[in-house]
């Protein structure tokens, strides 16, 4: 604050917020500004934006390797990561699993959130249970 206007305050030219089109009018500024950034919209997430094909190349191979390296290569794909309204529990006569291998998933698994959000809630939910998982 500047020496003799703590009285004054910032009067906005243009309100965008309470408006009900705030959302796409932010929507559509972030959007133009990616776009002159050199982003491209990722053609499966809408809200995904990669600098160049060798980023999405990068992801790609990643993800191959995350596959691989849990067994998960002949796992079927699925539209919604998880069953809607699914409440996940302890079960304390559930069988043990090896803890280090779990977190190693989970850590995998938010590393990918990063570029894949449609998967974040499903990665909060199995990270409740890092530390005696069954």
């Amino acid at each position: 604050m500047q020496q003799g206007y703590e009285e004054k305050v910032y009067r906005l030219k243009k309100d965008l917020y309470g408006l009900k089109q705030a959302p796409r009018a932010w929507c559509n500024h972030i959007d133009a500004y990616l776009a002159k950034q050199s982003f491209q919209k990722c053609p499966n997430e809408h809200t995904s934006y990669v600098k160049d094909e060798e980023e999405s190349k990068m992801l790609i191979k990643y993800v191959q390797e995350f596959l691989e390296r849990f067994q998960m290569l002949n796992c079927n794909p699925v539209g919604i990561p998880t069953e809607i309204g699914l409440k996940l529990s302890r079960d304390p006569d559930g069988v043990r699993v090896d803890t280090t291998f779990y977190k190693h998933i989970v850590g995998s698994l938010m590393y990918l959130t990063s570029t894949r959000p449609d998967i974040m809630y499903v990665v909060s939910l199995i990270r409740r249970y890092m530390e005696n998982p069954t």
